[in-house]
C-alpha cells in the first residue's frame, strides 16, 4: 500500500473512481501512456493482474487524471446508466437510458 500511495498520492484513498461497465476513451490517451505503461504497472502492483478496471483506474485516473465521469442524467432527463433501479428506491426502469439488470419481472426485494 505504501508503495501506491508514494506512486499515486494519498488521493488514491478517498477519490471517486470508475467500474467499466461503459467505457469510451479517446485514443489521443495513447500519447499519454503507452501499452509498456501498462504492463510495467500490472506487473509492479499484483493486484491489478486479474482486473482492467485496476490498472485502468490507477494510470487513466489517479496518475493521469484523464476519466471524467459520465453525468448522471441525459439530456432528456432520465437517468444516464445504472446496474438496477433498485439502486434508486421508487425509480422505474423507463426512467433510464441504460440500465443492466431491471426490476421488470424480478418483484420486490
Amino acid at each position: 500500500m505504501e508503495t501506491l500511495i508514494n506512486e499515486f498520492g494519498e488521493k488514491i484513498l478517498d477519490s471517486p473512481y470508475f467500474l467499466n461497465c461503459i467505457w469510451l476513451y479517446d485514443t489521443d490517451i495513447l500519447q499519454v501512456f503507452k501499452k509498456q505503461d501498462i504492463m510495467e504497472t500490472m506487473n509492479k502492483y499484483y493486484l491489478c493482474k486479474t482486473n482492467e478496471m485496476g490498472i485502468m483506474n490507477l494510470l487513466l485516473n489517479f496518475k493521469h487524471g484523464l476519466w471524467q465521469p459520465f453525468p448522471w442524467k441525459a439530456e432528456n432527463g432520465k437517468y444516464l446508466f445504472d446496474w438496477s433501479d433498485y439502486n434508486r428506491p421508487g425509480s422505474k426502469p423507463d426512467e433510464y437510458c441504460f440500465l443492466k439488470y431491471p426490476s421488470i419481472g424480478l418483484g420486490p426485494l
